[in-house]
């Protein structure tokens, strides 16, 4: 399970900076509405938020270290795929884009 959060760890970050600047360059939009609220408060926020995220699940990985609970096992296989499904529409989208 601590390979699968570092990995969801990583597909947050990476996710966080490309949504970043895909919105700062204004060629995509936040479909999230809550995070699409935090941006135009503040993009910096909405940086430090899905930074602050990654950190707090490498911090969890820590701490659960030899942990073998099915239901967050289940949890972040299907937050990894989540998040899988939507770092293949932002390559897809910057593909379009060059």
């Amino acid at each position: 399970m601590n390979k699968l959060l570092i990995y969801l760890s990583a597909a947050n970050l990476i996710d966080g900076v490309a949504t970043f600047f895909g919105l700062h360059l204004n060629i995509i939009s936040e479909d999230n509405f809550i995070m699409e609220f935090i941006y135009h408060i503040s993009p910096a926020l909405f940086l430090f938020l899905k930074v602050s995220l990654s950190i707090s699940l490498i911090i969890f990985v820590y701490k659960l270290r030899k942990s073998k609970r099915p239901f967050l096992y289940g949890l972040a296989m299907f937050a990894s795929a989540v998040y899988t499904i939507t770092l293949f529409i932002h390559i897809y989208w910057l593909i379009g884009i060059l």
